[in-house]
C-alpha cells in the first residue's frame, strides 16, 4: 500500500512560505520621522518623533511630537506587516457633526533602522464635503 506523501510536501512547504509573510524586523520603540512632498489644504512637511509598538506581526504606531493630534486618537494607528511592507490605518470621528477622518500609511523597511513610504488622509462631512492630504514618510533611528 503506497502512502501519500502529500502531506508531508504541504507541511514543508508551508514551514518555508510562513516566514515569507512575517515581519523582517522588529520595529518596537521611538522612531524619528520626516514628511516631505506634502499635498493637500493645510497640510506642510514636518518632523518628530513616533512609537511603534509590534505584537507578532500586529502594530500599533503613534505620532508624539511634529502634528498636532486633535482628537488624539487620529494620531495612532494600527496594522500589519507583510514581509519588509507595513501597513496602518485609523479612522476617527473629528468633530461634533460627525466628521470623520481616515488616514492610511503604508512603508517598506529597508533596515532595522530605517523605513520609507506614504501617508493618506481624507476627512469626510455627512454632508459630502471632502478633503484630501498626503505626503511621503521616511522614518529613521
Amino acid at each position: 500500500m503506497k502512502k501519500s506523501m502529500f502531506p508531508a510536501f504541504l507541511a514543508l512547504v508551508l514551514f518555508f512560505a510562513v516566514p515569507a509573510f512575517a515581519a523582517q524586523y522588529d520595529l518596537s520603540g521611538t522612531w524619528n520621522y520626516v514628511t516631505s512632498n506634502s499635498w493637500g489644504p493645510h497640510n506642510k512637511d514636518t518632523e518628530g518623533t513616533c512609537i511603534i509598538k509590534q505584537d507578532g506581526k500586529r502594530f500599533a504606531f503613534t505620532f508624539k511630537t511634529g502634528y498636532r493630534c486633535e482628537p488624539k486618537p487620529v494620531c495612532s494607528l494600527t496594522g500589519k506587516a507583510a514581509g519588509k511592507t507595513y501597513s496602518f490605518s485609523t479612522k476617527d470621528q473629528v468633530d461634533d457633526e460627525g466628521g470623520i477622518v481616515e488616514t492610511k500609511m503604508k512603508f517598506i523597511v529597508t533596515s532595522p533602522l530605517s523605513a520609507s513610504g506614504t501617508y493618506t488622509s481624507i476627512y469626510m462631512h455627512p454632508s459630502g464635503f471632502t478633503m484630501k492630504w498626503g505626503a511621503d514618510i521616511r522614518l529613521s533611528r
